[in-house]
Parts: C-alpha cells; structure tokens; sequence
C-alpha cells in the first residue's frame, strides 16, 4: 500500500494517509473492517450501518453479496506504527466519546449514519482524521469536556447491545444449521417449517453465515429434495434448494457430496427450480473432484438443452458449468461426442455468451474434430475476428489461441486468417496482451509469415500439436515469458504484405 507523506493540517495535527481514515466518519481507524466490495471501514460505523438495515456498500451503494467483515491486519498494523511515531492515541468509537455524539444534542441532525458525513459538515465543526484531544484547540476540548459519564455508559451500553444482537443472531442461525443434520427424525410438515425457517434467516440475516458449517447437513437438505421432487411440492423444492445454494455460497470450504446427491440435483433440471439447481451445480462444476462425477449423472444433455430455453439468465450459468467442466481433457471428449460444438460455435456470435464459447472452443482445441469444425463452420472466423477486435485481453488470448491451434493444422484456414483486421488484431495483442495472449499471437504471426510463401509449413505432424499446451490449465508457463524479440523484426513487414 502507498502511503501519502504525513503532513500537518491547519490545526497543526499531523495529517494521516487517506487509506487510514474510515469512509464513513472521516477519522482514522481503530478497527479497520473489509467487506464484500473491497472497501474498508471502521468496525463501529459499518456495523451500524448493516444494523440500520442496509445491505449495499456505503461507498459505492452496490448491492452486496453477503455482510461478512474481516479485519484487515495490515492496515491496522500501519496505523499503529503511524499513530505510535506521531504520539497520538487512537481512539474506540465504542469506548470514547465521539463527535458524532453531538447529533444528541441537535434534533435537526440525522443520526442515520448514512447522513453522517453531511450532518458533521451541517456542524460547522472541523473533525480531525486523529484523536480530537490531539488537536490542541480549547473549542474541541470544552466541546469534549461537555460530555456526561451517563453519555459514556450509554455508549458502552450501545456496544453491548450490538455485540449481543449479533451474538444472538449468529448463535439463532447456528442453531437452525444443527437442526437440519437432524431433519429425518422429524415429520414432513416439522421439515419443511425447519427449512423455511433457515432460509428466511440466510436471507435476513446474512451478516451470520460466517458460522462454521458442517458437511453433516448436505445429506438431509438432499434427502429432503429428494422427497419434495417425489411429492412435486414446488415451495418447499425451493426453499431446500435456497438453503443449499446459501450455504455454499457462504461457507469458505466446499462441502461433500456424494453421486447420489448430485443425481438428485441433476434430475432438477428442467424443472420449477432450474435457476438454484444450476447455481449448485456451476459451484461444484468449479472443484475438479466432482467434475467426473457431474459429467457421470448424465446432466450434460439438460444443461445443453438449457441454451435452447429463452431464460437468458439460464444461459450464462449453463455456459460457467460447461467451461468449468471442458478443463478436464476427459470430459471435453464427452462433450465432442454429444455433439456440442456446433451449437458453440454458433453461439459465438451472441455478444452475452461468446466469451464463454470462445474459452470452451479454446480448452477442446486439441481434440481433432473440434479443430475440423472450426476450420469448416464459415462464420467463425468472422466470430473469432471479432472477439479479437473488441473482447477482454482475456477473451483475445482465447480467440488467438484457437486460431493458433487450428492454423497449425489446416493451411486453408491460414489463408482465410490472412485478413486486414486480424492482422492488426495480432500485432496489438502481441504488444499489449496479456503474458500469454503476447507469446500466442507472436507464433501465430510468425507462422502466417512463413505460410505466405510455402503453405506446407502451416502443416504440423499430429503428434507435435500434443505438445503445444495452450489450454486455460496451462497458465503458468506462460507468466514469465515474453514475446521473442524476433517476433517483433516482422510485424512491420507482415503487416506491409497484407495490408
């Protein structure tokens, strides 16, 4: 982290890096918090404001994932060192007086925290990012000497309160995660009531996922889908399967299932609740342990069918599971053979879905009839030269590295490659691509060169394209190479030939 160089206000405080003071009260921070948008703030301040209700970052207003806050011990470690060289004492919000305390004293003030920077502004007061007692100034500290013991202990009455609301709430949600591991021995209506009852809490009370869960309750929530399929109750499929997506969602060690559960998750699809089962599966799509396992349920068939629905929101999650799963050279044969990358293909020119496509075509590049399909499917290199143009850095190294691996193999398609816009394309990727995308778009070039001329040098023996390991699982060789300076030497002269 950079730190601005400490300098003094016009109270003659030293003045503290931005990065220390908390967004919301503008002072430094005692105990700086991180949450689900990457921004930091004080623990006391952003937990009123998730007590308040609130569920979007204060900063940004984006709407947030879930409301876990981790402490951010480097930052607080920086803090420290500074507040130490500088002599200053950091204050508690939760053991201190604070300035914000004045909002007591003014009815006209919001207490909301989200008019908090305002209503100090409205104060005329200027708030140090430090200690006020640091400030030296008699107005701050009359102000400060104002304050009543009574309004100290309501202030460690207000951090009791909090810390017991949250004990109470995490304790409530832990409690509800215990009964399900216990589901079976409880009537059909006690299930459903339990179930409904925990996903009314994750959906409220999010800020208390963080408690640790056990795989003891994957097996239940299945059982408990398994018979609200067999008795086509729709409500309590979704609650079981809210429960289920929630906990994964939320729990930082994925849990265990077995084949069994996967298959009843698989006979889901296509059903009430396609959405939360597909979110489920594009999780464990995610972990190479069940990858095999997903592929062996006979899911595929259903997924693919997915993209024919007209769900658009179907579609993407559909696409992350095939792309999460054609990593695995196994199951990409498996997709080849159900006949899949036709429909790839043609997706490629839809502008939601084509950045998906393109990694999909990209990681089954070295099955031969993916790369004969490419070659012989017209628009494609339209497709392609288009995700060149305008796609991610990203999406480029995908797109050129398709076209590498078929170029190497069918000289016909050299030539249809040989394109103005390509071109182009090539030699900016090569320049300002990623790692990988440069070292890419450099070979193919210097292979379009040598093709020009005596199109047989487009040909490679079968057995060499095993070696060339372009795939998404193969990144690492890539981030410390950089483009052949040779390659550089003919860029201009390519660029010259087909321009």
């Amino acid at each position: 982290m950079q730190r601005d160089e400490t300098r003094a206000n016009d109270f003659g405080t030293p003045e503290p890096p931005k990065e220390f003071k908390c967004p919301i009260s503008m002072q430094v921070m005692h105990d700086p918090m991180i949450i689900a948008s990457g921004m930091t703030f004080e623990r006391f301040w952003i937990e009123q404001w998730f007590n308040e209700g609130n569920q979007t970052c204060p900063i940004t207003h984006m709407k947030l994932d879930n409301l876990f806050m981790a402490p951010k011990s480097i930052l607080k470690e920086l803090i420290d060192a500074w507040s130490s060289q500088q002599g200053i004492t950091i204050p508690d919000p939760y053991l201190k007086p604070n300035i914000c305390s004045l909002f007591s004293r003014d009815s006209s003030v919001s207490s909301s925290i989200a008019s908090f920077p305002s209503s100090v502004n409205n104060l005329n007061l200027h708030l140090s990012a430090v200690s006020i007692r640091s400030s030296g100034t008699d107005d701050i500290l009359e102000i400060l000497d104002d304050f009543s013991e009574s309004r100290l202990s309501c202030r460690h009455g207000q951090k009791n309160a909090i810390s017991e609301k949250l004990n109470h709430s995490t304790e409530t949600y832990g409690n509800m995660l215990a009964s399900l591991s216990r589901l079976a021995a409880l009537s059909w209506g006690s299930q459903c009531k339990t179930v409904r009852d925990v996903n009314k809490t994750l959906q409220e009370n999010k800020h208390a996922c963080h408690t640790s869960i056990s795989s003891s309750c994957v097996e239940p929530l299945i059982n408990f889908l398994k018979d609200a399929y067999g008795l086509t109750d729709v409500k309590e499929q979704r609650d079981g399967a809210e429960v289920l997506l929630a906990i994964l969602r939320n729990n930082s060690e994925m849990l265990l299932f077995d084949k069994d559960g996967i298959y009843v998750l698989a006979s889901y699809i296509e059903t009430e609740i396609t959405g939360e089962v597909l979110g489920i599966i594009e999780i464990l799509s995610s972990q190479p342990e069940y990858k095999s396992m997903i592929v062996a349920t006979g899911v595929l068939p259903s997924i693919l069918k997915v993209l024919n629905t007209k769900t658009r929101d179907f579609h993407s999650i559909a696409m992350k599971i095939l792309c999460n799963l054609s990593c695995n050279c196994d199951i990409g044969y498996h997709m080849v053979y159900l006949d899949c990358i036709p429909k790839l293909i043609r997706l490629l020119g839809d502008p939601d879905l084509a950045r998906f496509c393109i990694e999909i075509i990209r990681n089954l590049c070295s099955i031969e009839e993916v790369r004969i399909a490419v070659a012989e499917t017209s628009s494609c290199i339209s497709n392609i030269s288009q995700i060149l143009e305008t796609g991610t850095k990203e999406e480029q190294e995908h797109a050129a590295g398709v076209l590498l691996f078929v170029c190497r193999e069918h000289a016909d398609f050299c030539q249809l490659v040989m394109r103005d816009t390509i071109l182009q394309s090539l030699v900016d990727l090569s320049l300002n691509g990623n790692s990988r995308g440069q070292i890419i778009a450099s070979e193919l070039l210097q292979l379009l060169e040598h093709v020009k001329d005596d199109p047989a040098k487009c040909s490679i023996p079968k057995t060499d394209l095993a070696l060339l390991d372009i795939s998404s699982s193969s990144s690492s060789q890539y981030e410390d190479k950089k483009p052949p300076f040779r390659a550089f030497r003919f860029f201009r002269k390519i660029l010259s030939l087909y321009l």
